[in-house]
């Protein structure tokens, strides 16, 4: 699938960047926006990184049609910037 290329601001802490600085493709996009969107404390349409690093991989395996390949797709994005995702089993996971 297509990943889109964004424009990142070097100034702004990663946890702080959009998730659309992420290189994940659209199906994985479009499933953390709509589960994003959902919360009660998000007041802003962008989406943070700091957003998806609050949620444990059994949450997100949890949004409707987010599954392992998605999973997958965001690990390896967020490796690409230093980051891992909390495991409700484990401090993190590379």
């Amino acid at each position: 699938m297509e990943k889109p290329t964004i424009a990142i601001n070097k100034d702004i802490p990663i946890e702080e960047q959009s998730i659309t600085t992420l290189n994940i493709n659209k199906r994985t996009m479009n499933c953390l926006k709509a589960e994003l969107f959902s919360y009660p404390y998000n007041e802003h349409d962008s989406f943070l990184i700091k957003d998806v690093l609050a949620l444990r991989e059994h949450e997100l395996l949890e949004i409707p049609n987010f599954g392992r390949t998605s999973l997958n797709d965001l690990k390896n994005a967020l490796r690409e910037k230093g980051l891992t995702l909390y495991n409700s089993y484990h401090a993190s996971i590379t």
